[in-house]
């Protein structure tokens, strides 16, 4: 089966909804940005998973059908205490790992988790930090309904529109694969990835932070 969704938007569910109305902001944007470069749609809930699919397996499977996946980080993305967004990222760490060996060279260093920093970029970890290209959003403001359709916020979606359209470029020749090696695939176990999570969430001294932003 080939790639179903451009991007797997990943971020830390709570019983507010600052969170999700940003979520739905970025889902909507990238939609309308992306409809000029693939017929794939954004991918940000569990519900949209196949029939009869359970919660982590409809997590596992989208995952696994996406081209990239975008962690929405705010300081508590990768919390011990509830580790679900780290085993969604260590999940696709494992399989950018996999297809990135499939590319010539010259592309492997192009990573297909694309971070967008909310909130807490002097608290980001090395492993998004030093790994990955990130976006910062953390200019937009959580109660302005004007937001979603300032030239800034609208400009760095573009940005990140493009950056999954050569990614997926990249990674077109595994389309001829029957499954993208998704047959059974699972989330983590937090035992699986407790001593690694305990690394990620380690303090880390206030670098400045290269990313792409809103203006």
């Amino acid at each position: 089966m080939p790639f179903q969704y451009a991007c797997f938007i990943s971020y830390r569910r709570t019983n507010q909804s600052i969170l999700d109305r940003f979520v739905k902001d970025l889902s909507e944007g990238l939609t309308f940005e992306l409809a000029p470069y693939l017929d794939l749609g954004v991918f940000t809930d569990p519900a949209m998973g196949a029939a009869g699919e359970t919660f982590e397996q409809a997590i596992s499977t989208a995952l696994c059908h996406s081209v990239c996946m975008i962690p929405v980080y705010t300081p508590n993305y990768f919390s011990t205490a509830h580790p679900y967004c780290a085993r969604e990222f260590k999940l696709m760490q494992g399989l950018e790992e996999q297809r990135l060996k499939t590319l010539e060279a010259e592309d492997r260093n192009q990573g297909l988790i694309i971070p967008v920093v909310l909130r807490g970029a002097d608290l980001l970890p090395r492993e998004l930090r030093d790994r990955y290209q990130c976006f910062s959003f953390e200019q937009y403001m959580l109660g302005d309904k004007r937001v979603f359709r300032s030239p800034g916020f609208r400009k760095s979606l573009e940005k990140i529109a493009r950056t999954i359209f050569d990614r997926y470029q990249s990674l077109r020749p595994l389309e001829a694969l029957s499954d993208l090696g998704c047959g059974g695939l699972k989330l983590p176990g937090e035992e699986d990835i407790r001593d690694w999570l305990g690394t990620v969430t380690s303090p880390v001294p206030a670098l400045p932070l290269r990313t792409e932003g809103l203006r």
